[in-house]
Formats: structure tokens, C-alpha cells, sequence
């Protein structure tokens, strides 16, 4: 894109994944211009109104639930066809994190860290997808503001993951200087076309981190194929392994450590000297 043709750049953002169900917890979604944005939500509701639906949430449109509005395979395939069609033709760049429950569970255990709870696994997550959506557009030279907004969560999980903003932003000021990024934003994702397109790819990405876990041979796999289609139209994805955790936690706690030691605060995001991929999680 050219920046300075921009009001501002956008990224929806949406999650998929529970501890009970999943091996992992995903958070996904795509970039845009203002402008890009309203052309993909004008096709994206006419796409899903040409196949008799209102909404669109893929969970239950794969198991072709109900509430889906679906009712045969051949509108189920068209849906999901034409919605990754319409997300190539329209959106910039695409954005995941991929955080295992179990290893992540392990290395940031409360009793570990029992007040940094930026560290659980949601805010972890967050603040991870935070960094990579930031280096790649500052990366990119993005001289227009940038306004990251996610599905709602509720009140508590808002103050929980927002408490951590000022931390992240003064990091942000020292990594990515020139970045003007706005306060994120949580909003209905219910008739939301970009958090729908969101929820798509976050499905996608954990049903891809699932079939690894359960070993399913994904050369087979539709959701395979779909998801490589998606991420065609470039990507910055990171999937955190337990070695990289483990690492995470030793510096996090290295860093509270010497932070105590030295009568101070400490900030969450830091974590040890070597630059923005060292200091946030990305």
C-alpha cells in the first residue's frame, strides 16, 4: 500500500480456542485501509445474503449448526469458498499468534508469577499479536495511524488486558518510534463483517494447530487448503513453541529478579537487552 494515501490503518482481530477443547489458544486477523475495509464489508454481506444467511461465524458453519442459516454441504463449501475469495481480493496483510495452553500453563504458572497476570494466556497472546501487527507495519513505514480493535470479551478481561497498554506503549515508543498506534478497541463482532473475516482465519489457524496436535494428516485437510489460501495474500504468524516459552519465562523472571533487587517496579514487557523481538512478545 501507499501510507500516505491512508486515513488509517485497521486490523480485526477475533480469538478461537478454549483450554477444555484445544490445544491451543489462537488470536488472528487482517489489516486494511478504511477504504479496503468498507469494500470488503459491502461484499462480504452481499456474499452471505446471495447464499441466505445473515452472519457468519465458522464453528458452527462447519458443523453446519442451525444458527448457521445452512442447511446443505454445497452452500456450506460456496460460503467458505467465496468468503476466502473475498478476503484475498480485498485485505492487506494477514496476523496470528499461536500460544499452546499446556506449555504456556507450565512456564508461566501463577504460583511462578502470581501478580503479573498480563502474563496469563490470553494478555500473553495479545500482547504477542500487538508486537507483530506493530514491527510490520513500523517495518513498512506506516505514517498513519493504527487502530487494532477485537471482538468483545467482557469487562473484566478488558481491564486485564488493556492494564498493560501503558507498558507496552512506552516499549513501543523506544522499538517502533514514529508509530502512532491508538488505544485497541472491543466491539460486537456479531454483525461485524472484519471480525467475522477474523474469526474465519483465527478458526483456521487453530483447527491447523489442532490437526498437528492430534497428528491428522493435514495434505488432506480442506481447512489446510483454506488456510493456505488465506495466508496468500502475506502473513506474519508466530507460533510459540515450548523452548521459546521456556525462555520467555527464565528471561520474565530474570528480569522481576533484578527489577525487585534494584527497588523498582517492574514492567511486564520486560524482559532482557537485545531489541523489540527480546522485550515484547513476538
Amino acid at each position: 500500500w501507499q501510507a500516505g494515501e491512508l486515513k488509517m490503518m485497521r486490523v480485526y482481530v477475533d480469538d478461537s480456542g478454549k483450554p477444555d477443547s484445544s490445544p491451543s489458544l489462537v488470536l488472528a486477523g487482517f489489516s486494511a485501509s478504511e477504504a479496503d475495509w468498507g469494500r470488503f464489508t459491502d461484499q462480504w454481506q452481499e456474499m452471505l445474503g446471495r447464499h441466505g444467511v445473515t452472519t457468519f461465524h465458522m464453528t458452527d458453519l462447519w458443523s453446519m449448526q442451525p444458527k448457521s442459516g445452512v442447511r446443505s454441504k454445497v452452500t456450506q463449501s460456496s460460503i467458505m469458498v467465496n468468503a476466502v475469495e473475498t478476503v484475498k481480493r480485498h485485505l492487506s496483510h494477514a496476523f496470528a499468534v499461536s500460544v499452546p495452553f499446556d506449555a504456556h500453563h507450565h512456564w508461566f504458572a501463577t504460583k511462578e508469577f502470581p501478580k503479573d497476570k498480563p502474563l496469563r494466556t490470553y494478555p500473553f497472546a495479545f500482547n504477542s499479536l500487538l508486537a507483530l501487527v506493530c514491527k510490520h507495519m513500523w517495518l513498512r513505514h506506516c505514517d498513519q495511524p493504527l487502530q487494532v480493535l477485537f471482538e468483545e470479551q467482557g469487562d473484566e478481561s478488558h481491564k486485564l488486558i488493556l492494564g498493560g497498554m501503558q507498558e507496552f506503549r512506552r516499549l513501543n515508543v523506544i522499538h517502533f518510534p514514529g508509530l502512532e498506534m491508538l488505544e485497541p478497541e472491543f466491539i460486537p463482532g456479531e454483525d461485524c463483517a472484519p471480525l467475522q473475516a477474523a474469526d474465519l482465519l483465527a478458526w483456521l489457524v487453530r483447527k491447523d494447530a489442532s490437526n498437528a496436535f492430534n497428528r491428522v494428516d493435514r495434505r488432506w485437510a480442506a481447512e489446510a487448503a483454506m488456510l493456505g489460501e488465506v495466508l496468500s495474500i502475506g502473513n506474519t504468524v508466530k507460533v510459540w513453541t515450548e523452548a521459546e516459552l521456556e525462555a520467555a519465562a527464565t528471561a520474565v523472571a530474570q528480569s522481576i529478579t533484578a527489577t525487585n533487587a534494584a527497588g523498582r517496579e517492574p514492567g511486564v514487557a520486560e524482559t532482557e537487552k537485545g531489541g523489540p523481538d527480546a522485550r515484547l512478545p513476538s
